[in-house]
C-alpha cells in the first residue's frame, strides 16, 4: 500500500472510508519511482 501526504498528514483524520485510491498510489509511486532514479543519475555521476 502506497498513501502520500502531499496534503498533509491529518488529511483523511476522521474519514471513515478505507476504499483505495488508485491514483492516489500512482502518484505516490510515481514519486519514488523518481527519486530512484535521481538516485542512480548521481551514483552513475
Amino acid at each position: 500500500m502506497v498513501q502520500t501526504v502531499a496534503s498533509g498528514d491529518m488529511r483523511g483524520y476522521g474519514d471513515d472510508n478505507e476504499t483505495p485510491d488508485r491514483t492516489e498510489a500512482e502518484q505516490g509511486v510515481a514519486v519514488i519511482a523518481e527519486l530512484y532514479r535521481r538516485w542512480e543519475e548521481k551514483r552513475r555521476g
